[in-house]
């Protein structure tokens, strides 16, 4: 399983962008594998990026928060789709596979 990307910048869920970015920018300069010559240093640099490509933009954000670690899964257009709400649609008024002859 991915690491929680909140986790690996060490912010908490309701962080503003300029909170998300100052836990980037000081945990970049720790980690870049110009500065830090650990070995792992670099691949933690690369998860400290991802983290923050994905917090850092509104819309993946949203996504990522209401999908989880699979939100590059879900089709970017599944709410356009409406992709759960056809379903839960169905569900709630009874409609289903075991319910259609």
């Amino acid at each position: 399983m991915a690491r929680d990307y909140y986790d690996v910048l060490g912010v908490g869920r309701g962080a503003g962008s300029d909170e998300i970015q100052a836990a980037f920018r000081k945990l970049a300069r720790r980690h870049h594998p110009d500065i830090n010559k650990d070995p792992a240093a670099e691949e933690r640099f690369r998860e400290i990026n991802e983290a923050y490509g994905v917090l850092s933009d509104p819309d993946t954000r949203r996504r990522y928060d209401r999908f989880g670690e699979h939100f590059r899964d879900v089709p970017e257009d599944y709410d356009e789709r409406g992709g759960g709400a056809r379903r839960g649609a169905a569900a709630a008024a009874g409609e289903g596979r075991r319910g259609r002859a």
